[in-house]
C-alpha cells in the first residue's frame, strides 16, 4: 500500500526526469524495512530515473510525524460527519465524499496550513511481486541504505551500500550488487508470519457439527451464572454522578442535624441559666 501512495506522489513532483537524488525518511516498521519495499524502490524509482536513493530509518520508537497524525485527522473528519447527520457511510464513495468535505473544512480553518489530496485508489492486483535478492547485510539491523548506479547511464543492477547509520563517519565501504527476485503473487501466503497450525486455512464448521467451542458453550449452561448487567459509558458516568450527589447530600444532612442539635443544647443551656437567675432574684 505504501508503494501505491508513493506512485501517486510522482504526480505532484515537477521535473521528475531531473531528479539527482532522493532521501527517504521512514520509521523502522517491518513493512518499510523489508526486502519487498527495497525492491519497490529499485524497480519503480531507480530503474526509471537512475538517481541516487537514500533510505533512512529512524530508530525504534521514533519517526512519527505529520503523516502519522493524518490518521487521527481522518478519524476526526469521520466523527464530525457522524455527529452532524444520521446518514450512514455504506459505500467507498460515501467515505470519499466525507473525507473530501473534511479536508476542505480543515483547509478553511487553517488557510496557511497544509493542503490535502483525497483520491480513490483502485490498484490493480499485480501478478508478480519483486523483492531484492537476499544480500549479506540484514535489513532489520540497519538504519541507512543507499542505491547508486554502477556507471553513468548504465541500466544495470545498482550498487547497494549499507551505511548502518546515516551520520556514521566511518561507514563500511563494501557494497553489494543486488538483483531483483520476481515471485508469483500466490495469494500472499509468503507474507504471513509463521504459524504452526496455519489457522487461516481452517474451513468453517458445517451446520450440525459439534466443535470444541460449541461443547464449551453447552457446558456453561449447567452453571447458574447471573447475566451480566451491560451499561453504556454514559450510564456508568451518570450512575457515578448520582452516587456522589447522594453521598454529598447525606453528609450535609448529617452536618445540619449535628448543628441543629448543638443549637438546641445552647438554647436549653441559656434557658436553664435564665431560669436559675430568675429563681435566685425572687428569693
Amino acid at each position: 500500500m505504501s508503494g501505491e501512495m508513493l506512485n501517486h506522489v510522482k504526480q505532484h513532483i515537477e521535473d521528475l526526469q531531473q531528479l539527482k537524488s532522493i532521501h527517504v525518511w521512514m520509521d523502522c516498521g517491518p513493512h518499510f524495512r523489508c526486502y519487498e519495499h527495497l525492491g519497490y524502490w529499485q524497480a519503480q524509482w531507480f530503474a526509471i530515473f537512475l538517481c541516487d536513493i537514500f533510505l533512512i530509518f529512524f530508530v525504534e520508537k521514533h519517526g512519527k510525524g505529520l503523516v502519522d497524525g493524518l490518521f487521527a485527522l481522518v478519524r476526526t473528519w469521520i466523527k464530525e460527519y457522524m455527529l452532524s447527520t444520521s446518514a450512514r457511510i455504506v459505500e467507498v464513495d460515501d467515505l470519499l465524499s466525507v473525507l473530501v468535505e473534511g479536508a476542505a473544512r480543515s483547509e478553511r480553518r487553517d488557510e496557511g496550513g497544509p493542503r490535502y489530496v483525497v483520491e480513490k485508489v483502485e490498484p490493480s492486483k499485480p501478478l508478480t511481486s519483486q523483492r531484492v535478492e537476499h544480500v549479506r547485510f540484514q535489513v532489520q539491523k540497519t538504519y541507512c541504505l543507499s542505491i547508486r548506479a554502477r556507471g553513468s547511464g548504465q541500466r544495470e543492477p545498482p550498487h547497494w551500500r549499507n551505511h548502518v547509520f546515516s551520520d556514521l563517519v566511518s561507514a563500511p565501504a563494501e557494497g553489494h550488487i543486488v538483483k531483483l527476485d520476481t515471485m508469483p503473487e500466490d495469494g500472499g501466503d509468503w507474507r504471513r508470519g509463521y504459524y504452526g497450525q496455519q489457522r487461516w486455512l481452517a474451513t468453517k464448521p458445517k451446520k450440525g457439527t459439534r466443535s470444541t467451542m460449541m461443547l464449551r458453550f453447552d457446558v456453561q449452561h449447567d452453571h447458574d451464572i447471573e447475566e451480566a448487567e451491560h451499561m453504556t459509558v454514559w450510564e456508568r458516568t451518570t450512575l457515578a454522578m448520582v452516587r456522589r450527589q447522594a453521598l454529598r447530600r447525606a453528609r450535609q444532612q448529617r452536618l445540619s442535624g449535628a448543628m441543629r442539635k448543638r443549637i438546641d443544647e445552647v438554647l436549653q443551656f441559656q434557658g436553664d441559666a435564665e431560669a436559675s437567675e430568675a429563681s435566685g432574684g425572687s428569693d
